[in-house]
């Protein structure tokens, strides 16, 4: 008898853009970017966790409903706990807002 052991796939990054530009000192609105884990569907509705970090702004989700959110550092790091669907839905239309008279790159 074949024994397999269940792995635990990464959630993956869907993202239909390469990069995102703002003016300095201009709000951008991002709608091009979700996620997927195939593990989280295999037993229905099982959370994830994920961590999204900027050096030079924050972040605002587009909602928070269905979701854990723990800011840190000012926004600039947000720990979201969610459904995909849920964290999907906070990603489509969340708010990066450089810092003030900032210019330049962020990751």
């Amino acid at each position: 008898a074949k024994t397999t052991s269940p792995v635990n796939d990464a959630p993956v990054i869907i993202n239909r853009a390469t990069s995102f530009q703002t003016k300095e000192d201009t709000a951008l609105y991002i709608h091009e970017i979700g996620i997927n884990d195939v593990d989280a569907y295999e037993g229905g509705a099982s959370l994830i966790e994920i961590t999204i970090q900027t050096f030079h702004g924050d972040v605002v989700l587009a909602t928070s409903a269905g979701l854990h959110v723990q800011e840190q550092e000012d926004s600039s790091i947000l720990v979201v706990v969610g459904s995909v669907r849920a964290i999907n839905s906070g990603l489509q239309g969340m708010k990066y807002i450089p810092r003030e008279d900032y210019f330049g790159e962020d990751e």
